[in-house]
Parts: structure tokens; C-alpha cells; sequence
């Protein structure tokens, strides 16, 4: 039943009873009792019982064809109650326009009548004159001012349009104490006409109430809708879907109205009860979508299989149902059955569905069966070109791909599309096709930071510094908003640049996050270091530690920024977490040994490099090991090492250093030797005058004298030698002339 049915029916209600139909015969004569019927003419008493008699049993027109005939015949003249007769009979056998005048003679010929006036009102409301109408039930109302009458004129208005003059009447008749069902009803329907949408659907469920009425409850529940109160529409619906048999039109509105509170899981169970009283294809169909809704595909399956098998499903049906299989994961028979939906609509929206559910599976081929006809579509959608990029992509055909991406950018004009289709053209190594495509994406609003770093990229990639520069000012990376990785590209680029100052910023606020990466906080102590932030990078340092003690490249950056400082104790001590990270690198050890010696501790440096000797370590291993030594003036330490490394490989250098080592330890005999087998391996007169200086500790002199005058001999460019020589030689006689006795 539609909406404003049960207030046709009730208007229907009241215009029978305003045209008399439930008036007895006693009632009607009753407006004859002021005339008097015995004073009537016998022949008209006869006619008038004959024709109400006619009436009783239902058969009007003839009661009025022998009350007309006899008035026709007997010219009168007859009183009002007659004239009224004839026209109660004429409207009753429906001559709504032959009525009219009899029962306008009987006012006329008894003004104060108010049964002709309520009969002529009715009248002129069947003939659509509401006016007229509305003037005779007024009148009627002044003569006999009964709630009937009221709500009869009220109803008269309402019909003729004019709710706003029967809304006053209403409202007193639903202030009395026992107002009436229909009195509410033509009273909601009147504030519906004024578009008081919740009044309207108040007073209706009072009707409703008043009579319990369910089919009142109903048409409350829709002007609640109408109302946009569906709580208040669903406190009615429910009530009724728990009758024995509830009407389906109940029903369907209570899923209805459970939809639209968002509550899919009872429409669904509310359709499933739809659907077992009559299982149409429709509510099958609305069902499935339904369970759909509500996460539940295992129970939209079960209708929507039921439409799939019929003899010609639509298209739509099993669209549904190929959802209800892609939401429990079973992509094949999702395809399968969208792409018969496909074939059956031949609807382009659907070949793209198909061709979706065959790149979900990988299916390039099966894809572009459905998307590549979509090209020569007059008016192709961006979604579908996009489709087919993605499986041209997995066919690695890139150079259709970055066209058909081109063409999809142009439709919707987004920039995220023109930024896509520049990257594809970018990887076939086209980069002025790229280079314009990301200078739109530049000029689009809002512009995206990506778009800017990637467009800074390729003009860094060209050559382009200058526009590079321009084109990164525009960025603007410390917002937290911009992902993370497109942050830090650009402050790596415009490190690129040379200009560490303006990364600076962008790397520190990247770092502020709980857990920033490595990169970034490398990247942030490198950059501290170039601007000569020390501070600043040593406690960039400090967090790469904390967060990466377990990474070698961490402890490598370490003794990156010690050696930066000149600070070897700290470059050792990183060196040593390094080492015990990385093991089987040897370097590292080997490292730790240098950074330990320059640090000024040589027997640990040198305890580190025998780590790495082998069992029979070569000359230069011995070299280096005797120079740690050497280098913190250990030197009885350094003269095992020295030794080994002649027994390795004698050169006149490494007799040298062993001399060199036995003079400091005073050992000036062996020192001499050393010396004497450095000599015999070299022409350098430096030897020489080493040789002598043993000597002249051994005290003998003359020898000494012998290897300082060599050493002058064998000088030719080195002046200093040669001073020393003579000096020592001077310093022999002078030491002779001391120990010769005096002469007598």
C-alpha cells in the first residue's frame, strides 16, 4: 500500500458519511418531523415510504426515478424535505450534478436545514467544487456545530488544496477528549501537506495508537522516514515484523530502515525471512548484497548461487556474486563468474571488473583480453586505463604502458597520474617526455613534495643545476606531513648540490623521530661535520649507536669522526667494537694496531698486530710491528721484532734499525756489528759515521777516527754529515791530548 493510501481510504471513510450512507431511514425522516409528514398528501407519504424502502434494500435509483416521476406529475408545491430525498437518492445512485439542485431547492425553500446543507456539501465535494462544498458544510456546521460536521468541512478543505484552512479545525478536533482515528489521520496528512514532516509523523502514530492499528503503525513508520528519524521508524516496524504473519511490506521496510542505520547484518536476516515466505529473484539478489554488507559472504553465497544457476541470470547478479567470492579469498571463481557477468552485459564497467580479478592473479594475458578493448571506448575512464597499466607492466611492456598512463593522466588531470606516467617514461630512458610530464605535476595544486624531489632528480640527472636548485626551493620537507622517504631524497639532493646548510634542517627533523634510519643519521653526522657542528654530530653519533650497536657501519662512522677529530684513543676504541663485530676482517685489526700506536700506545698496538700475523709472518710485518715498538721507545721490545725481520729479508735499513736499537740500549759492540752488516749492504755514509759513534762509546778511538774520516770521504752532498764527522774527529784528539801526561 503506498504511503498516502490509508488517508484516501479514510477520506473515502469520511465523505460516505458525510453523503449519509450509514443514515437511517428514522434519521432522515427526523428531519421531516418539522413539516409533518401526516399533513402531506397521501399519494406523496405513499411515494416517499415506497422510495426510502427502495433505498434500504439499496436499489437508489429507482427510488429516485419514482420520487422524480411523482414530482413531475404533481407540480406541488413540495416541502424541503422532499427536495432533499430526491437529491440523497440522486448522489447515492451517483448523479452527483442531477443532485445538486434539489437539495439546493430544499435550503433555499428551509435556510435552517442542516442535514440538506451537510447533503449538498457532499454533493459539491464529489463534483470537485470545494468552495461550494466548503460554504454548505460551514453552514451546516453553524446550524448543527457537531465534531462530524467539523471534520467533514475540514476534510472538504483538505481536498480542495488548502490545508492551511483545515490544519485549525483539526488541531481543536485532536484537543477533545476522545478524538478519533481519522480525525488524526486527516490531521497528519494536512501537517504533511505543510511539510511538517515530524509533526506529521507524531499524529499519525497517535492514530495508531488509538485503534492499534498496524496498518496505521506502518504509514507511521514511513513518515518517520520521511522525517529522517529511522530509530523512531524502527521502535513501530519491529513490533509489526513480530506479528503472527507479518505483511511483506512490513518487512521489506524494516530492512529498509535497518540499512539505513547502517545495520547490514539485520536487514540481512530480516531479508532472509522475506525471502523464505517468497524466494523472487529480487530479494535473493538484495540479500546477497546485504550479507555482502555485513562481512558475511558465506551466507550471501547462498543466494546469489541460487541466481547463477537460474536459466538467464542479469549480469548484476552474478557481479554480486563473483564480490562474494573475491571477500572469501577465492580469486579464480571470482573471475570466473564476473567474467561471465561480462559476456552477458557486454557493460565495459564489468569487462573491467574481469580483467581486475585476472591481474590479482597475475594473469596478464587473461587481463588485457578485458581491458585492451576498453581502449576504443568513445569515452574511456581513467580507472580502466590505469587497469591496463598495470598489466602492461607485468607484461614489461613499459614503453605501452607509459603511453596508456599518459592518456589516463590527460582524462583525469590529476597530478599522482602525470607523476606515474613520467616515472614509466623515465625507466625507458625518456627523459625529456618525463622532464614535462613532472613539470605539470609541479604546477598542479596542492602539489605534492614528491613530485617536486622526483622533478629535481631528473634536472640534477641532466645537468640543469640552476632549475634543480629553483625547482627545490619550492619543497618544503620539514613538514612531518611528507613521507619520510621523500624527505630525505631531498635533503640528500641538495647535499648533491652543495648545499649542506639547507639539508641540515630537513635531516635533523627526520632524526627527531623515535626510530630513525641509518641513513639519515649517518647522512646527519657527515653533514654536522661539514658544517663544523661537532657537537652536533657527536650527538647524532650518540643515537646511530643506540639504535644500531649491532651494525658495523655504525662503528665505522665512529672512527670516521674520531680520525675527523684527530681523537686516535677514540678511533681505537671504536676499531675494537668494530673488530668484535666483524671478525673475519682483518683490516679492522689491523687498523685498531695504527690507531693504538698513533694514540700513543704502542705495546697495545703491537699486541693487536701480532693478532694478525701469521705463523710465519713476512719482513714487512716484522717492519711494522718493530716501528709500534719504536714509536713509544720500547725499545728492548722493539729489538726481537727488528732482528726477526732481518732473519726475514736483510736490507741495510733493517740493520739499521737493529743498530739503531742496540744503541739506545747501550749494547754498543752488537750495535757496531749491526751497523758493519748495514754498511756492507749500503753506500750510505750515514752508517758510517753510526758505525763510529759505537765505537767512540767502546772507547776505541782510533777505529772510531777510521769510520768518521770514511764517512768525510764518502760525503760528497750532505754537509751535515760531514760536520758531524769532523766534529767527532775533533772530539777524539781533544779526548787524546786529555789522557796524554804532561812532559817533565
Amino acid at each position: 500500500m503506498p504511503r498516502c493510501a490509508y488517508f484516501i481510504a479514510m477520506v473515502v471513510m469520511a465523505l460516505l458519511l458525510l453523503s449519509g450512507t450509514g443514515t437511517t431511514v428514522e434519521a432522515r425522516q427526523h428531519g421531516a418531523s418539522v413539516e409533518r409528514r401526516e399533513d402531506w398528501p397521501v399519494s406523496l407519504r405513499e411515494v416517499v415510504s415506497e422510495a426510502e424502502q427502495l433505498a434500504a434494500n439499496g436499489n437508489f435509483q429507482k427510488a429516485a426515478s419514482i420520487l422524480s416521476r411523482h414530482m413531475n406529475q404533481h407540480p406541488g408545491p413540495f416541502c424541503a424535505y422532499v427536495y432533499y430525498e430526491l437529491g440523497y437518492f440522486l448522489h447515492r445512485a451517483g448523479q452527483n450534478d442531477a443532485a445538486v439542485k434539489p437539495l439546493q431547492t430544499a435550503v433555499e425553500k428551509r435556510p435552517n436545514f442542516p442535514d440538506a446543507w451537510q447533503m449538498l456539501g457532499a454533493v459539491q465535494h464529489a463534483n470537485n467544487r470545494f468552495a461550494e462544498a466548503d460554504a454548505a458544510l460551514e453552514r451546516a456546521a453553524a446550524l448543527n456545530d457537531t465534531t462530524e460536521t467539523r471534520y467533514q468541512c475540514a476534510v472538504c478543505w483538505l481536498s480542495a488544496g488548502k490545508p492551511q484552512k483545515a490544519l485549525p479545525i483539526l488541531r481543536q478536533l485532536e484537543k477533545t477528549p476522545n478524538p478519533r482515528a481519522e480525525w488524526l489521520v486527516a490531521l497528519s496528512e494536512t501537517l504533511k501537506s505543510l511539510k511538517k514532516k515530524e509533526e506529521t509523523a507524531r499524529v499519525m502514530e497517535g492514530a495508531a495508537r488509538l485503534n492499534n492499528d498496524p496498518d496505521l503503525f506502518y504509514q507511521a513508520a514511513w513518515l518517520w522516514l520521511e522525517a529522517n528519524r529511522p530509530r523512531k521508524a524502527l521502535a513501530l516496524l519491529n513490533p509489526l515484523a513480530q506479528e503472527q504473519k507479518p505483511h511483506l511490506p512490513w518487512l521489506l521496510s524494516l530492512c529498509h530502515v535497518h540499512t539505513l542505520l547502517n545495520q547490514p547484518a539485520q536487514a540481512a536476516a530480516v531479508m532472509d525471512t522475506v525471502i523464505r515466505r517468497k524466494g523472487q529473484p529480487e530479494y535473493l539478489y538484495n540479500g546477497g548484497l546485504l550479507w555482502l554488507q555485513a562481512d558475511r559472504a558465506d551466507k550471501a553465497l547462498q543466494h546469489l548461487r541460487r541466481l547463477s544457476e537460474l536459466p538467464e541470470p542479469k549480469a548484476e547478479w552474478l557481479i554480486a556474486l563473483g564480490q562474494a567470492w573475491l571477500n572469501t579469498g577465492d580469486i579464480p571463481k571470482a573471475a570466473a563468474v564476473t567474467e561471465r557477468a561480462a559476456r552477458i552485459s557486454g557493460k565495459p564497467g564489468h569487462a573491467y571488473r574481469a580483467g581486475v580479478l585476472r591481474l590479482q592473479l597475475d594473469q596478464a594475458d587473461a587481463a588485457l583480453v578485458w581491458l585492451r578493448p576498453l581502449l576504443r571506448h568513445p569515452h574511456p575512464k581513467a580507472e580502466w586505463l590505469i587497469a591496463l597499466v598495470r598489466a602492461r607492466i607485468l607484461k614489461k611492456d613499459y614503453p605501452a604502458a607509459a603511453k596508456t598512463m599518459e592518456r589516463a593522466a590527460g582524462i583525469t588531470g590529476k597530478g599522482e597520474h602525470y607523476h606515474q606516467a613520467a616515472m614509466l617514461w623515465r625507466q625507458q630512458k625518456k627523459p625529456d617526455r618525463s622532464l614535462a610530464l613532472l613539470k605539470i605535476c609541479a604546477g598542479k595544486k596542492p602539489v605534492r613534495q614528491r613530485w617536486l624531489v622526483d622533478l629535481t632528480d631528473l634536472l640534477v640527472e641532466q645537468g640543469k643545476t640552476r632549475e634543480a636548485r629553483a625547482a627545490l626551493e619550492s619543497t618544503a620537507l620539514i613538514d612531518e606531513e611528507v613521507p619520510a622517504d621523500v624527505r630525505f631524497r631531498g635533503a640528500s639532493l641538495w647535499l648533491h648540490l652543495q648545499r649542506p646548510q639547507r639539508a641540515l634542517p630537513v635531516l635533523s627533523a627526520l632524526c627527531r623521530a623515535p626510530n630513525p634510519t641509518y641513513s639519515w643519521l649517518a647522512a646527519l653526522v657527515k653533514t654536522c661535520v661539514e658544517l663544523n657542528r661537532r657537537p652536533q654530530a657527536e650527538k647524532a653519533l650518540g643515537k646511530l649507536l643506540d639504535l644500531y650497536a649491532e651494525n658495523p657501519d655504525a662503528w665505522q662512522l665512529a672512527v670516521w669522526l674520531a680520525l675527523q677529530q684527530s681523537d686516535y684513543a677514540a678511533a681505537a676504541a671504536a676499531t675494537e667494537v668494530l673488530a668484535h663485530l666483524a671478525p673475519d676482517n682483518a683490516d679492522h685489526t689491523r687498523n685498531l694496531s695504527t690507531y693504538y700506536a698513533m694514540a700513543g700506545i704502542p705495546v697495545r698496538a703491537a699486541e693487536t698486530l701480532r693478532q694478525t700475523l701469521s705463523k710465519q709472518p713476512a719482513a714487512k710485518d716484522w717492519d711494522r710491528l718493530t716501528n709500534i715498538y719504536l714509536s713509544g721507545q720500547r725499545y728492548a721490545m722493539a729489538l726481537l721484532p727488528a732482528r726477526s725481520a732481518v732473519a726475514s729479508g736483510q736490507t741495510a735499513d733493517r740493520w739499521e734499525t737493529v743498530g739503531d736499537i742496540l744503541y739506545r740500549l747501550r749494547r754498543f759492540k752488537e750495535s757496531r756489528d749491526a751497523y758493519g752488516h748495514a754498511t756492507a749492504l749500503s753506500e750510505n755514509p750515514g752508517l758510517l759515521l753510526k758505525s763510529g759513534y759505537s765505537l767512540l762509546k767502546m772507547q776505541a778511538w782510533d777505529e772510531a777516527a777510521d769510520c768518521f774520516r770514511a764517512t768525510i770521504a764518502h760525503t760528497t752532498n750532505n754537509g751535515d754529515l760531514a760536520r758531524a764527522a769532523h766534529q767527532s774527529l775533533a772530539y777524539i784528539e781533544k779526548l787524546r791530548t786529555i789522557e796524554q801526561p804532561n812532559p817533565p
